[in-house]
């Protein structure tokens, strides 16, 4: 694994978020398991990372991808919030 320069979820990680899923597919060894997450209608957590008091469905796109690159690998296909409740 090479070491470089690149967003890290963990101090520990040694490798970027795309070698991580494309060794993880490719059945490699890599840092640590890869972390997946449904983060576009989950909006405990958007509040939580964006520091946001969220009020039904009041965040936005740039909001989810913010949290998106502080926690996860990979994500689920990107929604943008739809609906008023």
């Amino acid at each position: 694994m090479k070491k470089g320069t690149f967003e890290k979820i963990f101090k520990s990680d040694a490798i970027s978020k795309r070698e991580r899923v494309e060794l993880t597919l490719n059945l490699q060894p890599v840092d640590r398991v890869a972390i997946l997450e449904q983060l576009s209608y989950n909006f405990g957590v958007i509040a939580m990372y964006t520091g946001k008091k969220i009020d039904g469905f009041d965040y936005t796109l740039d909001d989810i991808c913010k949290v998106i690159r502080k926690t996860t690998d990979l994500i689920m296909p990107l929604a943008e919030p739809r609906g008023t409740a």
